[in-house]
């Protein structure tokens, strides 16, 4: 008769209050409540209703490694789960004998090498609802990231931009994992700020302080004692260390630079991406655009092999990009699938890897991936192609004037193949 003693003629609802939900209860450390009733039918509905209500409670500061494995265990077989209990539970009999009695039963757990979550989850998947230690409602930054990226709709591009704040967040703490609410603070945050400014612009600062930003609010929304706290990612300044360092414009990047800087890449795969760029003037993102589905991102247009850019940073960037023949074999390898466009998963991880290598040469701010992307221009612009067609090409508004506003409709594929060749 879990949670029911019987007092007088009437049943009565007793139960001690898990600790994570005692100052959400008002600090008091049991629930006494009567059921009304004599009938013990009515009276387990009443506990049952109860015991729900106090669930709902704690499962908004369960840790989230917890859930992961309540989840495993809820898909096993009545027979599979009993026999997990047993295996624990010898664990569990072997701690003891070790310890003795008196042993904390965390004490007991550590000793049987069995982590918290995972007893947790069993006894609540076999229905027996155990209370959440205090202290473990957290979980750690990976398992955070995990569920917060689970819950969302991104673009592999927006998923990848919380995933490279969250790993520059833990090398910058020199550590592979960390309790994200507590190592957060305003402090700590400023001096991580500092030690993006020499390397990062200041836009991508703000990128990731709002990717950390809204990890730290999803996490403090689910935990009562930072109900209240404040966000330390929000309201920071981001400056420049040394004046003069704004990037207004990208130089235009010699061949041998581009070389130098693809022979510090150690991945051979990771080379492609910087030299489709430099060879059709692609922004990064886009590229990766073309590659989630290469079927479609790469097409045959008036007999020509073009890219396909469906959707980018502008309404001008929607375009074809006809391919430059010296790159027709590698493109028809993407195409086909026969050949991956390298082993970053996103355009946010490859620009970060080109980035590391250039830094090693020494190269300045102004020499960038983006910079590919003015080369491309330039050149074209040199042979003294007309600019509405390399805009097009490009992907920028064309033209300033009204006849290429509103009168210009574009050109044919052939004409934009002579921009590429």
């Amino acid at each position: 008769m879990k949670h029911l003693q019987l007092k007088g003629n009437n049943w009565v609802y007793v139960r001690s209050v898990p600790v994570k939900l005692k100052s959400r209860l008002g600090g008091i450390k049991g629930i006494t409540r009567t059921t009304g009733t004599s009938d013990i039918v009515e009276a387990k509905r009443f506990r049952d209703d109860m015991d729900a209500k106090l669930e709902e409670m704690m499962s908004q500061s369960l840790g989230t490694r917890y859930t992961a494995e309540l989840k495993e265990f809820e898909s096993l077989s009545d027979d599979d789960l009993a026999g997990a209990e047993y295996l624990l539970e010898q664990r569990l009999i072997y701690a003891h004998d070790v310890l003795g009695d008196g042993a904390h039963f965390t004490k007991l757990l550590d000793t049987a090498n069995i982590d918290e979550p995972t007893w947790l989850a069993l006894k609540t998947a076999l229905g027996n609802k155990a209370e959440l230690p205090s202290g473990y409602e957290l979980g750690s930054l990976k398992e955070l990231l995990a569920i917060f990226l689970k819950g969302r709709d991104d673009t592999p591009d927006a998923t990848n931009k919380f995933i490279v704040a969250t790993d520059r967040w833990l090398r910058f703490l020199g550590t592979s994992d960390c309790n994200f609410l507590k190592s957060s603070t305003k402090a700590t945050v400023t001096k991580f700020v500092d030690h993006l400014a020499p390397t990062l612009k200041a836009g991508t600062i703000k990128g990731r302080l709002n990717c950390l930003g809204q990890l730290f609010q999803y996490a403090a929304d689910r935990d009562e004692d930072y109900a209240n706290h404040r966000n330390p990612f929000r309201d920071i300044q981001v400056t420049r260390i040394k004046k003069g360092e704004s990037v207004d414009s990208y130089e235009f990047m010699e061949d041998d630079t581009l070389r130098a800087i693809l022979d510090g890449m150690t991945v051979e795969s990771n080379k492609l991406p910087a030299i489709l760029c430099r060879h059709h003037g692609f922004r990064i993102s886009e590229l990766f655009t073309i590659m989630e589905d290469p079927q479609k991102g790469i097409i045959e247009a008036d007999g020509i092999l073009c890219f396909n850019i469906t959707r980018g940073k502008t309404k001008a960037a929607v375009r074809i990009v006809p391919v430059h023949h010296s790159m027709l074999d590698v493109v028809k390898e993407l195409r086909s699938g026969a050949r991956p466009l390298c082993r970053s998963a996103s355009s946010v991880l490859y620009s970060q890897r080109f980035g590391d290598s250039k830094r090693r040469l020494g190269l300045p701010r102004t020499q960038s991936l983006h910079s590919l992307r003015a080369t491309f221009i330039t050149l074209a612009m040199q042979v003294e192609n007309p600019e509405l067609m390399v805009a097009q090409v490009a992907g920028h508004t064309s033209g300033q004037t009204m006849t290429g506003q509103l009168h210009h409709k574009g050109f044919t594929t052939a004409q934009l193949q002579a921009v590429v060749h």
